[in-house]
């Protein structure tokens, strides 16, 4: 970093972990290094790909098989399940490391990242989504980034592809992911594929107004009970969301990077200047689940704080309190 990228870094850390310090949530250290074994014996929940972008670590003389840290939630969930605690609301600030393949790279991940993440252990679902959500639109206001909170379920989506063999699966969450925007094309890119046409006509759904989402949702969605269930909750969540200073709320039925990682609610920050793209993500997930006799409740996300600075350092926005 420069000199002036640093101390945006700085600030920018600073007021993000002062909003989660206000709500409550309490820091813990993670650190450079994991057991690798954390995350091989949760493999199922990971998979193979997560696996396979692991950095491994020795040192001589020290037979322990360690890893770079990948990411947080793993290691907060290990040490809530270690406390005995019932609840908690806990927060990390640190840089973690990932082999991603140089292709990925190219499309813009990083190997190495900044990111600060909580997690929200054993609150009431309806609780834990309130947290969630007012966290991420607390952080955009402080920063004053003009942004767009979209939420989703994945429960919708789920409903959708149960039943489907797994090379389909991920064939049409791919094509969800990069035609998302562009439901025909998605429609005849599809063809011949279970689903394929009620997918595209989801994805036209999205794009409605709220209210009218829902209400053809519903007709599109009735012969499928967890995708109706997956609404419903939407439908709730949203309707008791406040809009922040700067921040835009918007539903959609289908939010498809999240498939694979989250259990029912889904969010995502987007910056409002669609070149910017992701700044936050996370939702509701279950993890370490052989850590607990009853799993709890759990959500989170990660706000990309390398991303932001990012953004800020280049004067993508007017921040007066960047000098």
């Amino acid at each position: 970093m420069n000199g002036k990228e640093a101390s945006v870094f700085r600030k920018t850390k600073g007021l993000i972990e002062g909003v989660l310090k206000r709500r409550g949530f309490e820091y813990l250290f993670i650190g450079p290094l994991t057991m690798r074994s954390l995350y091989a014996r949760n493999v199922n929940e990971l998979g193979e790909r997560f696996m396979r972008n692991l950095v491994p670590i020795s040192f001589p003389g020290y037979k322990e098989d360690l890893i770079l840290t990948p990411e947080g939630t793993y290691p907060t969930v290990k040490f809530f399940a270690d406390s005995g605690r019932k609840d908690a609301k806990i927060f990390y600030s640190e840089e973690f490391v990932r082999a991603e393949p140089f292709s990925e790279v190219l499309n813009g991940k990083t190997r190495a990242f900044w990111q600060i993440g909580f997690e929200i252990i054993g609150k009431s679902e309806p609780e834990s989504r309130m947290e969630l959500v007012g966290v991420l639109t607390e952080v955009m206001d402080v920063l004053e980034i003009p942004s767009v909170l979209r939420i989703s379920d994945r429960r919708i989506l789920q409903g959708l592809l149960d039943g489907i063999d797994v090379e389909k699966k991920e064939l049409i969450l791919r094509n969800l992911d990069l035609l998302q925007d562009d439901p025909e094309s998605f429609r005849i890119d599809m063809k011949g594929i279970p689903v394929a046409g009620i997918l595209a006509d989801v994805l036209e759904i999205s794009e409605l107004p709220f209210s009218n989402m829902v209400v053809e949702g519903r007709k599109v969605l009735s012969g499928y009970p967890l995708s109706m269930k997956g609404l419903e909750v939407l439908e709730r969540l949203f309707e008791s969301l406040e809009p922040g200073e700067l921040v835009v709320p918007s539903a959609s039925l289908v939010i498809p990077k999240g498939f694979d990682a989250y259990t029912a609610t889904i969010v995502e920050v987007l910056g409002r200047d669609s070149s910017i793209g992701a700044l936050a993500g996370g939702g509701e997930y279950s993890a370490l689940k052989s850590e607990f006799e009853d799993v709890p409740t759990m959500a989170g996300a990660g706000i990309g704080l390398s991303r932001i600075t990012t953004i800020l350092e280049r004067g993508e926005k007017d921040g007066s309190w960047i000098s």
